[in-house]
């Protein structure tokens, strides 16, 4: 069984990985400048793709929160079994917030919700795309209509 300190350090390569993949969102969303017809065929493996992303890093915030969950539990199962004293729940509540394993438990989870946040935000940015796009080529349809063709 890992240690807490390799269980972190798993769940961090893996949100480091993501974290660098998202790094290239904002220059895959952008369609200033690019061909109408390439964006529209690239969209929906793009949304995919960072959707897998978002997917991938929601597993690893529930990990991390797991992870977090079980060092508190810990942490209060000792204090009970090994105090002298009888604590009241928030006395150890408090022992525990100031637990440094506890805290890196914490940090852990703090730092995976940053990078999931920002992969919702990428995805929920592809699903607006989507929409741009279509009002996009409804407007040049339109534009269209009004060709008069001449043989």
């Amino acid at each position: 069984m890992a240690t807490l300190q390799e269980e972190i350090e798993l769940i961090e390569l893996d949100v480091i990985g993501a974290q660098k993949k998202l790094d290239f969102a904002t220059e895959d969303l952008k369609i200033d400048g690019k061909n109408l017809e390439a964006c529209c065929i690239k969209h929906a493996s793009l949304l995919a793709y960072y959707d897998e992303i978002q997917v991938q890093l929601k597993y690893s915030l529930n990990k991390a929160k797991l992870l977090e969950l079980k060092t508190k539990s810990e942490i209060y199962v000792y204090i009970k079994e090994n105090s002298k004293r009888d604590y009241t729940d928030s006395a150890i509540k408090i022992v525990i917030d100031g637990n440094p394993e506890y805290i890196k438990a914490r940090e852990l989870v703090l730092m995976v919700e940053e990078v999931y946040d920002r992969a919702v935000a990428v995805v929920e940015s592809f699903r607006t795309r989507s929409f741009d796009l279509r009002n996009i080529i409804s407007i040049r349809e339109n534009e269209l209509q009004d060709v008069i063709i001449r043989a």
